[in-house]
């Protein structure tokens, strides 16, 4: 062999692998996608995910990664079910959304048309709030809304009735918020005129989308197979926790699904109401849940996420932001322990769907986004690496905010009152009643049936609190409560972390 034909040889080596590996990207854009999830699935330390990807009226890809629960050969498949968090929200947008196509009701009815008992502490924007506002997150209201539902024991009518007593922090329209409790609201909107929300989406959506493994209630899942188990970080390990009953904020986000349903509820978006050869809802009422209502600043977190964004819109129940310059209607959702994402961009036809088995992670979001890239024939940033420097820079921040906390707590302090002076029962309008125990010389908050924690004296009057709950504990972290002294040196009073306040109250109060 001369010394040409040997060069030659070695090129090709070289040469025709690469070839090889660019034809097969232009014919299947998705090439070498499963190296990708491997490595970030490694990096992020997640143990399942699964992964739908449509392009017009065909799905490309429909795949389970990893398993339903780590250190388990619990193989995560089509029909893994997960709960979808907050992407749960489109779901009451299109209820209300088929609604509005029956003729039933407009987006612009206002609120109290079809739930005349309905109530906000404004009595004008009682009167004002329109069945739109409910989907687009400009309520006025505050984050205290929350403490309403997460772990509670409150029905949703019980919730939306307290929603009379929430003080609002902005006004009504001014500004972006982003509040669960008026997607409940919208939910009990469809309750108000066909008897059930949960049962009205079963169908007129599940039902004819073949969604047979989606759901709204969380006690059904122990009657079902193939369900993948919630994780979390505790003491510093990627841990399976139980499912969370959030039945009662199910229209803002407790539904659960599987890639294989939600991939089906993907295509009805992109296809702008249809579903194969039949129009489930009217196209121009699709067109108006996808379309911007309520703009949200560019903060710098935003901007580190979506360098190409110009701006970001909320929509009714949908996000839109640029991508690449072109417009990407989308939506996350995190609750106990999973987080799902799920978007398209209706300019290409091209739409992915994800949903994970972790909370403590965000490669879903970054492969979606990768996913994207591939997908519109461009160069794909390493979106992993940089989600996951954003999310290592949290964590730093987290860390260095935790250790000034600990540095605030005044040494050498004793409480003004023996320890079992404190327990009795405190109450708020808004958020009711919880009662505070003495246990073996240890104060135990019991906020519901599901949350109770321990308190630990910190200084002067305020308690740390511990939720027993390990999942609780994960997500919702440590709490203080201070409680204030009237003048006769007796307990009026307890804040929680300078947050909400309660009012001590007789033992049958509310």
């Amino acid at each position: 062999m001369n010394k040409r034909t040997l060069i030659i040889l070695c090129l090709a080596v070289f040469i025709f692998p690469v070839q090889a590996v660019q034809a097969e990207e232009e014919t299947n854009p998705l090439a070498g996608l499963d190296g990708y999830i491997e490595k970030g699935m490694a990096d992020w330390e997640l143990p399942g995910m699964a992964l739908a990807v449509v392009k017009g009226d065909e799905i490309l890809l429909m795949k389970g990664y990893g398993t339903r629960e780590t250190g388990k050969d619990l193989p995560v498949d089509a029909h893994t079910i997960f709960a979808i968090g907050s992407t749960s929200k489109a779901f009451t947008a299109f209820t209300l959304g088929l609604l509005v196509h029956d003729g039933r009701i407009s987006w612009d009815d206002p609120v109290i048309k079809h739930m005349p008992d309905f109530q906000l502490y404004d009595p004008w924007v009682t009167r004002e709030i329109r069945v739109r506002d409910l989907l687009a997150n400009r309520s006025g209201l505050g984050d205290a809304t929350d403490l309403l539902w997460y772990g509670t024991d409150y029905s949703r009518e019980e919730i939306v009735r307290r929603l009379r007593y929430a003080q609002p922090v902005a006004s009504f329209r001014y500004t972006y918020a982003y509040r669960n409790v008026m997607f409940l609201v919208g939910g009990q909107v469809v309750t108000a005129l066909t008897g059930s929300w949960d049962d009205f989406l079963a169908e007129r959506v599940f039902t004819p989308l073949g969604m047979t493994r989606s759901g709204t209630t969380v006690a059904k899942l122990s009657e079902m197979d193939n369900v993948a188990s919630p994780h979390l970080r505790i003491s510093g390990k990627i841990t399976p926790v139980p499912y969370r009953t959030m039945d009662n904020i199910c229209p803002a986000g407790g539904l659960y699904s599987c890639i294989h349903d939600m991939a089906q509820w993907l295509k009805l978006n992109m296809d702008e109401g249809m579903y194969g050869e039949k129009r489930i809802i009217d196209a121009a009422v699709v067109r108006d849940i996808h379309s911007q209502q309520t703009p949200v600043p560019l903060i710098p977190a935003i901007q580190e996420k979506f360098p190409d964004a110009k701006r970001f819109d909320y929509c009714l129940s949908w996000l839109t932001v640029d991508h690449r310059g072109k417009l990407m209607v989308w939506h996350n959702g995190a609750i106990d322990g999973m987080r799902a994402v799920i978007g398209f961009i209706p300019e290409e036809n091209i739409g992915a769907v994800l949903l994970s088995n972790s909370e403590v992670q965000n490669f879903h979001e970054a492969l979606f986004m990768y996913i994207m890239d591939k997908l519109l024939g461009e160069t794909p940033r390493d979106w992993s690496a940089l989600y996951l420097e954003q999310h290592q820079a949290l964590d730093r921040r987290k860390a260095e905010a935790q250790k000034q906390f600990m540095a605030s707590r005044k040494p050498d302090t004793s409480p003004s009152l023996p320890i079992k002076a404190y327990a009795g029962a405190y109450s708020n309008p808004l958020n009711g009643l919880f009662r505070i125990t003495c246990e073996k010389d240890k104060l135990v908050v019991h906020w519901s049936t599901a949350l109770v924690a321990e308190l630990a004296h910190w200084h002067h009057d305020t308690f740390l609190g511990t939720w027993r709950d390990m999942a609780a504990d994960a997500r919702m972290g440590k709490f203080l409560l201070t409680f204030s002294l009237d003048e006769w040196g007796a307990v009026k009073a307890v804040s929680m972390s300078d947050f909400i306040t309660f009012t001590r109250v007789e033992e049958d109060s509310r």
